[in-house]
């Protein structure tokens, strides 16, 4: 890649042994910001900032299906400490609503990119987890899908899913075996596919 623009970041991903994100580091200039993710029945449930508590996580039991944030302060002033998440039928966060009134409301279009933000009379907070509700990273704007990184910006994935890779290779050979089979119809032998 031939980029002349001066690089203004650097982030650091940090995994545990069974490939669960569980930090971040963002080099900006000289200062460091470290993240620390805790996860508990495969979500991240608590983020740590700098070594300090910084936001909890409340999920249902289906996947990816987020409940609320509680983000931890020292404020006593601060009403919606607590958001509650409502999701649409993908586990997006679309809307995120405090104590007395709606924080912030969020727009996606067919492949993840926030396209619209309104926000309440309440500073929207930060908040890790958007489309699929999955968790989003602000410095490199990708998504972490648990085990491989999308971009919503091509509306791919950066690395091969090696499972899907295989059982789709297993099926196109099954069914390109059908087809040299019986190439005049163009169909598998059961009728199920047409090429």
């Amino acid at each position: 890649m031939n980029d002349s623009s001066p690089v203004t970041s650097r982030v650091k991903h940090v995994y545990d042994g069974n490939n669960r994100w569980i930090g971040r580091e963002v080099l900006v200039g000289s200062d460091v910001g470290k993240e620390v993710y805790v996860h508990d029945a495969g979500q991240i449930s608590v983020v740590f900032d700098g070594g300090v508590l910084r936001d909890r996580y409340l999920w249902s039991n289906g996947v990816d299906q987020l409940l609320a944030q509680d983000e931890v302060t020292t404020s006593t002033s601060d009403v919606n400490k607590v958001v509650w998440t409502l999701t649409d039928h993908l586990g997006s966060v679309r809307d995120r609503v405090g104590t007395s009134s709606l924080v912030s409301h969020q727009v996606y279009d067919a492949f993840g990119n926030v396209v619209k933000t309104d926000v309440g009379n309440i500073a929207a907070r930060d908040i890790l987890f958007g489309f699929t509700g999955c968790p989003h990273d602000d410095e490199t704007g990708l998504q972490n899908n648990h085990n491989r990184w999308y971009d919503p910006v091509t509306g791919r994935w950066l690395l091969k899913d090696s499972v899907a890779i295989s059982l789709r290779s297993n099926h196109i050979e099954l069914l390109a075996a059908d087809i040299h089979a019986d190439f005049s119809s163009r169909r598998d032998r059961q009728g199920r596919f047409t090429v």
